[in-house]
């Protein structure tokens, strides 16, 4: 009994000294039941951007008759075309909805490859559509594992993102398998895509394939073949870099090198240069909703940021001040 009392003792006064930790660093009336400032995820200051800040204008919205709006492309014609549910939509350049075609499948994202062939990127394939005509050609499957987010195309390529294998496929233009990208490459000192979530996205200039690697909060250049070349972007909550832990989620080209950017968690568009230097803000948070997610972007024929809102059901037309 005498050895049971002093471990009793003990017992207590840890109990008591836990409580009073506590009580000091997660709660009491001290701190209003709030973690200690160190700790917390404070956003709500870097959600108001004064208008003073932004370099562009929002200049119009077309509304886009899909209940779940997942991708956006420019088209040649000035006009841009939008996928969801198991359709795909083309806007003129006025955003008047011109013709609607059917997939076999929820599509996620689309591309136009400047020629007149406009791919759709489904869950596990790809499908091919000639404006003017009701043919779609659907291609082979990727695989059960294939979750396809992204897709980009020249005159010779078609290069697709999938989330749930984690690579990049490329393709020609008839569908035949080229390569792959993805996994850790020693040589040009590439640590794979991580993505903790599906939103991986990519674009082609002039023979070089940018990726976004968002478990690492950058944009990444690669060769067709595959070996990265450079990599820009950071994390941070301040407009320069890329908020939480997977950021950005989509972006878009400038002809003249500009990168576009969106992100989810503290939604936001920005233009950096083409070395990846931060130039400024086209929309800041408080113009989306505060859980706005797949803002897909493309840059139209008349140098026109165009972002879709899911949430709103609608692309938003960005246009620079001046």
């Amino acid at each position: 009994m005498k050895r049971v009392i002093p471990a009793l003792i003990l017992f207590l006064v840890l109990a008591m000294a836990y409580v009073l930790w506590l009580k000091r660093g997660t709660g009491g009336s001290g701190n209003n039941g709030r973690p200690p400032d160190a700790y917390v995820y404070d956003i709500e200051k870097y959600r108001a951007t004064p208008n003073a800040d932004l370099l562009f204008d929002e200049l119009a919205g077309f509304e886009v008759a899909l209940k779940e709006p997942r991708g956006i492309a420019a088209g040649p014609d000035k006009g841009l075309f939008v996928v969801g549910d198991a359709e795909l939509v083309r806007l003129d350049g006025e955003g008047r909805e011109a013709e609607r075609i059917a997939l076999k499948g929820a599509a996620n994202c689309v591309t136009s490859d400047g020629a007149g062939k406009v791919y759709a990127g489904l869950a596990d394939h790809i499908a091919v559509w000639s404006p003017g005509t009701t043919n779609v050609v659907h291609w082979g499957s990727l695989g059960e594992n294939a979750l396809l987010t992204s897709i980009s195309a020249d005159a010779g390529n078609v290069f697709a993102a999938d989330f749930g294998n984690r690579v990049i496929w490329r393709c020609d233009t008839q569908g035949r398998l080229l390569g792959a990208i993805g996994g850790k490459d020693a040589a040009s000192g590439s640590s794979g895509f991580i993505l903790p979530s599906p939103y991986f996205d990519l674009a082609i200039r002039d023979d070089r394939l940018w990726v976004v690697n968002p478990g690492r909060t950058r944009v990444e250049e690669y060769t067709f073949e595959g070996r990265m070349l450079s990599h820009w972007g950071r994390s941070s909550m301040r407009p320069e870099g890329f908020c939480g832990c997977c950021n950005p989620s989509h972006i878009a080209l400038f002809p003249d090198g500009r990168f576009v950017t969106s992100e989810k968690g503290l939604p936001r568009v920005k233009v950096y240069d083409a070395k990846g230097v931060f130039v400024g803000l086209v929309a800041g948070p408080d113009m989306f909703a505060e859980d706005a997610v797949g803002l897909d972007l493309a840059v139209d024929s008349r140098g026109r940021i165009l972002v879709l809102d899911p949430a709103r059901r609608m692309v938003r037309v960005f246009a620079a001040k001046g």
